[in-house]
Formats: structure tokens, sequence, C-alpha cells
């Protein structure tokens, strides 16, 4: 119960540090995660869903146009599931799906019509003997994703393809929300945010956690020359997440 009881604990004091910084509007969403994570259990695989966060202090200078969008109406949340596998900590290696989305929307100038957009993380296992139809890094970002394909009617002049899937670092809710301040906060906020020491200390738990071993893994590709099966299985693992490289 250890990573449970201090992944709550990190929870809470992070939802002090979002809102003394005026990051989020609310934090029932993320009251709402605590509520049922602590009905997981970790015999069975501890789990936890974020729906709908939404963010405040959004800059504006992300728009490539800003005179064709209303830049008041822009908003930006965060989505995320994350299942374990059983018996198993909130680390690299233990996930058994991890779903992670950016949704964004706002209104056009010209037409006064509602646009959105979207990136979507995922892990993702080939399972036993299968592999996928494209290249398909363990852990990869595209842009689009569920949430984009459900919610969007008109697509206009927007084309979005299920590639490329670009590799990216495992994320779980402190490093999900620390990639969307560090890319939509405005720079101010986001400073002041940085700055945190209590967030900074939940952070840098969080790289250790799901990155260190993640970079170890396919720094391994290059210190695993041989035709032994030993660093057969290392340049295997590395290609996982790289699936550029030749196993």
């Amino acid at each position: 119960m250890a990573d449970l009881n201090g992944t709550i604990e990190n929870i809470e004091q992070f939802i002090q540090v979002l809102e003394q910084h005026g990051v989020i509007r609310s934090a029932t969403p993320l009251h709402e995660l605590i509520k049922e994570f602590r009905k997981t259990r970790i015999d069975r695989g501890l789990r936890y869903e974020l729906v709908d966060l939404q963010f405040s202090n959004i800059s504006s200078s992300q728009f490539i146009n800003n005179d064709k969008w209303d830049t008041s109406s822009f908003e930006v949340q965060l989505h995320l599931q994350i299942a374990l596998l059983p018996n198993k900590e909130f680390m690299f290696g233990s996930v058994k799906s991890s779903v992670v989305e950016i949704t964004y929307e706002a209104y056009s100038e010209d037409s006064c019509d509602l646009a959105r957009g979207a990136w979507h993380l995922d892990y993702h296992d080939d399972g036993e003997g299968s592999s996928p139809e494209f290249i398909h890094p363990s852990y990869h970002f595209h842009h689009g994703g569920r949430r984009i394909k459900e919610d969007t009617e008109n697509y206009g002049e927007l084309v979005l393809l299920d590639t490329p899937r670009l590799m990216h670092p495992p994320l779980d809710l402190f490093l999900a929300v620390d990639l969307l301040a560090s890319n939509f906060l405005k720079k101010r906020t986001w400073q002041n945010l940085r700055a945190d020491t209590t967030y900074q200390e939940i952070i840098k738990e969080s790289q250790v956690k799901w990155w260190q071993k993640y970079y170890q893994q396919i720094a391994d590709y290059w210190n695993a020359p041989t035709s032994g099966r030993d660093d057969i299985q290392k340049r295997n693992d590395a290609n996982l997440s790289v699936p550029y490289l030749y196993s």
C-alpha cells in the first residue's frame, strides 16, 4: 500500500501547488481521481483516471495566426487513464495500459465555429508474436486521438492521420501536467510553478520512476553489441521504445 498512499499524498500536495499558482480552474477532477484511486487494489493492479482537468492562465502565443482566433475562448484540458499490472508500483515497466490526451479548442473569428485539436499519448504493447502495420514506439504521441475523432463533425481543411507516431517518454499524472504546463501556460505562471520546491520534488520523483529506466533501456542498445542472449534481449527491449533501431 506504500505506493498507493504515497501517490495519493503527492496528488494532494500537487493540488495545493496547482491551486496556489492559479494553474487549474477546479481541482474537482483531481479529488475525484483520488476518490476512485482509493478503491483500487494492488493485487488487481493499481489504476487511476483523470477526466477534464481544465487549465487557467493559458498563453495565446501558440496560435500561428492570432487574428484568426478568439483567444479569450481558448481552453485546454488534460485527460488520462493509467492502469498497472498486478502487484506493481507506479514506475516504468509496470504499465498495463496508459492513455494521456491533451485537448484544446477555440472559436474562429472568421466563422464563429468552435475548432478543436488534440495530442494523444499512449502505451502500445504488440503482444507475443504480433507487430503493428506502422512504426509504433511503445510510448508515442500523435496528433488527434480518440476524443478529437469522437467530437469533430466538420474537418474543414484539416487532415488527421494516425501517423507519424513520435516516440515520447512515459507520462504519469504529474509528468503529464508538467508537459501541458510547459507548453501552454503563460510564461510567468509557468516559471513560478517550476520554481516551487514542492512541485520540483514531485516532478523529480516521477522523472526517476518513469524516465530513468526508460532512457537506460534505450542507451543499452549501444552497450550490447554481441550475439549473446543477454545482449540480444537488450537490443530487442530498446527496439520497443525506438523501433527505428535494428534489433
